[in-house]
């Protein structure tokens, strides 16, 4: 996640440095409501994807596991969803009132890829538990240990993975809305901020750079 996700520290420093010569108290005071804003945003994205990678990462033999509860296709979008977070580069620039729109985006994709990860935990559970099976009937001595590896193999080989659906997202205007609604107690946005049509084209430019 190291593409995208912005030290803390330095979401601050971009955000304040661009008010240091500005003598306006309200000026200044928002900048830090935006930095502070960002960085509680980072954060809680960072923190839902490392719960996705947490549930990915395991040992050889669960690998196999996901692989049966999951079809071709879903480990398809599994992989381009991570490429996507893996390689989304920030734009290297005092930080604007539109990074707060692009990372809340960002922060409901990761969510969305949370929540769809998780609806594969049934089928990966009933498989564990078919597996499980061979194995006590070995520790009760009824089969071979090369039988029971011969049964798993074939509970794996004859699994019908499911398909991972990613949720659908809130339209720009609707994240956009939201941010608004929220002005009167963060200040995220404010009189004299970009206009939605300016921070939707300035959001597409950045997610059509990382796409390429």
């Amino acid at each position: 996640m190291a593409g995208y996700f912005m030290d803390a520290a330095l979401i601050l420093a971009g955000v304040i440095s661009a008010f240091e010569d500005e003598h306006n108290k309200e000026r200044k005071d928002r900048a830090h409501d935006l930095a502070h804003s960002l960085q509680d945003i980072s954060e809680r994205i960072h923190s839902t994807y490392t719960s996705v990678l947490d549930l990915l990462s395991k040992g050889s033999s669960d690998i196999a596991i996901w692989k049966a509860a999951i079809s071709d296709k879903g480990i398809q979008t599994i992989n381009k969803e991570i490429k996507y977070f893996e390689e989304f580069q920030v734009p290297n620039m005092n930080i604007t009132e539109s990074n707060i729109f692009l990372m809340r985006k960002l922060e409901l994709r990761t969510q969305g890829f949370l929540t769809s990860i998780k609806s594969t935990l049934p089928p990966v559970a009933e498989i564990k538990a078919a597996m499980g099976t061979f194995d006590d009937l070995v520790k009760n001595g009824e089969i071979t240990k090369e039988k029971a590896e011969q049964g798993k193999q074939k509970v794996l080989a004859e699994y019908h993975g499911i398909d991972i659906q990613l949720p659908s997202l809130p339209s720009n205007r609707s994240i956009y809305d939201e941010l608004h609604q929220r002005d009167v107690t963060t200040k995220v946005y404010m009189g004299g901020d970009p206009s939605f049509e300016d921070t939707e084209k300035w959001v597409i430019s950045i997610e059509d750079g990382s796409a390429k």
